[in-house]
Order: C-alpha cells, then sequence, then structure tokens
C-alpha cells in the first residue's frame, strides 16, 4: 500500500506541476485580435475643388494595432467592366481601438453629379504585408 500512495502522490505532483498554477476553464487572454477598420458613418459632399469629390468616413479599429488603406471607384464603364478606379490613400497606422473622423477629396471627374460609387477598407495587421478587405460599402447619399 504505501508503494501505490507514493506513486500516487508523485503522479499528482506531476500533473500540478504541469498545471503552472493553472486551474481548469482558465485561460491565457489573447488581446484584441487582428486589426480590422471599419467606417460606422459618410458623408459624401461635391462641395470640393473641381472635378471631385469630398468624402468624409468616421473610422474605428475593432482589433489590434495594424495599418489601413481606403480604396475609391466608381460605376462600371462598359457592360460587365471592371469599376472606374478613383485612387486610394496612403497607407495610415492604427493603434488598438483606434477611431476618428477624416475627409478625403477624392479625383473623380465630377462636374455636378457623383461618381463616386464603393469604398473598400483594406486593413493589415501589424508587421504584416498582406492587405484583407475589412470593409466595403456603396455611396449611396450624396449633399451639395
Amino acid at each position: 500500500m504505501r508503494i501505490r500512495a507514493g506513486v500516487i502522490v508523485v503522479l499528482l505532483g506531476l500533473i500540478f506541476a504541469g498545471c503552472g498554477g493553472i486551474t481548469p476553464g482558465s485561460q491565457t487572454p489573447t488581446g484584441p485580435g487582428p486589426a480590422a477598420v471599419v467606417a460606422t458613418g459618410y458623408e459624401v459632399s461635391l462641395n470640393a475643388p473641381m472635378h471631385h469629390e469630398r468624402i468624409t468616413l468616421d473610422l474605428e479599429n475593432k482589433g489590434g494595432p495594424g495599418v489601413f488603406k481606403l480604396v475609391f471607384t466608381g460605376y462600371a464603364t462598359t457592360p460587365n467592366g471592371q469599376p472606374e478606379y478613383f485612387g486610394e490613400t496612403e497607407p495610415f497606422t492604427v493603434s488598438a481601438g483606434w477611431s476618428d473622423t477624416a475627409t478625403f477629396e477624392v479625383k473623380t471627374g465630377s462636374t455636378g453629379y457623383s461618381r463616386l460609387r464603393r469604398v473598400r477598407v483594406l486593413t493589415r495587421d501589424e508587421g504584416s504585408l498582406q492587405y484583407r478587405e475589412t470593409d466595403n460599402f456603396t455611396v449611396e447619399r450624396v449633399s451639395l
């Protein structure tokens, strides 16, 4: 009986030593997750320099630190064609939980009506070179 009791004590000691003091069911916090910048609101105005449209975006990073850029497009210029590309912003570095309002003037060739139709938000994690789409929306409201 003493040998069995000693083996059980040694086994229990190894089990508890291997746990490192973590109780069953507890987990180590994992952080905010991958960077994920999204637009939570927008306003497009034709009150901009000639052939431009002004878009003001409410942006928020719902993840960890990273980098984002915006891509602006219009309608396809031919049936079943690619949307007209109006450009993209430079990359912006953001921290976890970041939010801000930003205004961009996009050269669309507009003369009295909006040509801007879609905004894509591309985000990459800090230290990564690969962007992924974290938001994509159609521009529907335009003010003068």
